[in-house]
């Protein structure tokens, strides 16, 4: 199994069977990656220098006064003028070259005898590096985490349908979201006022099941088995933190077709587990709840996301206070 980007700090449990490919554009932010991965506890780490789109081709990066939101397609204006803040600000250019996913994988950059989970964070050109990715998906990515956006930030507008039209084409569906932000005009202060905002952007999980292995009938051998790729998504899945889909998949499998130790870990995967992590957010959570101009929902939102992403929710001691 290979996963695309940094996306969590990995599960122990499948350290053995994980491999991690970041792909990153900037040489400066590669080399930090390379430096970071090593404190993150991942088994195998390797970060590729590409940037990657729906073509080979220049294309000019739009640098934003925040880099982290720097990106080849330019902001909004009319999401810049209704909700936009200083790190939208484009400060310069540089022109790159791109290069697709498809192109990386057929160079032998990318091991293709693994399945992958994709995850996607690249500030509104999600749809673009998916374009460029129609053998990856189709043969090896059995797992998809890609930013939705509803809101319609950058200049291709709203992405979220979209994303979820092509992911669907190839298989895909949307089981779950974790990190969904929104926005507000600001004219009343969510500490004091309860109101809905406008749905901005989510991360989708996708996952290639069409009730449990059908969309992966029509792919045949062409690189790598059936059962490797059935083998894959149950990894990824319980990687995910969706444990009853692992369990619900891994029963459509015969009997002793899963490696020993894949099976253990995720059996142990699926069982709650109480660490330190938990015990300190929740009590984090309390106080910043009650400090003076808390936004409950957001702390409260962030709070759900996180453990219901890893899955790991379990009883808590009571702190007093």
């Amino acid at each position: 199994m290979a996963l695309e980007d940094n996306l969590l700090p990995p599960p122990l449990l499948f350290n053995k069977c994980v491999k991690y490919f970041a792909i990153e554009a900037d040489h400066d932010a590669a080399e930090q990656l390379r430096i970071d991965a090593g404190s993150w506890g991942f088994g195998t780490f390797s970060v590729l220098e590409a940037a990657i789109s729906k073509d080979t081709s220049t294309h000019e990066l739009k640098i934003m006064r925040n880099p982290y939101a720097s990106s080849f397609i330019g902001v909004s204006e009319n999401f810049r003028s209704r909700y936009g803040n200083a790190k939208w600000d484009e400060v310069g250019r540089k022109p790159m070259v791109t290069t697709t996913l498809d192109n990386v994988l057929s160079s032998g950059s990318l091991d293709d005898e693994l399945p992958y989970i994709l995850k996607i964070d690249v500030q509104g050109a999600d749809l673009d590096v998916l374009m460029g990715a129609e053998c990856f998906l189709t043969e090896l990515c059995v797992a998809c985490v890609v930013e939705l956006d509803f809101l319609g930030a950058y200049e291709v507008g709203p992405t979220a349908f979209k994303i979820g039209r092509l992911l669907e084409e190839h298989g895909f569906s949307l089981f779950g979201t974790y990190n969904t932000q929104y926005r507000s005009s600001g004219r009343l202060n969510p500490a004091n006022h309860a109101y809905s905002e406008r749905l901005f952007w989510t991360d989708g999980i996708f996952f290639k099941d069409e009730l449990v292995f059908g969309s992966m009938n029509g792919i045949g051998d062409r690189r790598l088995g059936l059962e490797n790729l059935k083998q894959g998504l149950i990894i990824a899945a319980s990687y995910l933190g969706f444990h009853d889909y692992a369990l619900e998949a891994l029963d459509q499998l015969p009997a002793g077709s899963v490696d020993s130790e894949i099976r253990a870990a995720i059996l142990n995967a699926a069982v709650p587990v109480l660490d330190d992590r938990l015990e300190t957010d929740a009590h984090n959570l309390y106080s910043a709840l009650r400090s003076e101009g808390a936004d409950a929902r957001t702390e409260l939102g962030m709070f759900v996301d996180k453990y219901r992403f890893h899955g790991s929710f379990g009883k808590c001691t009571k702190k007093n206070d």
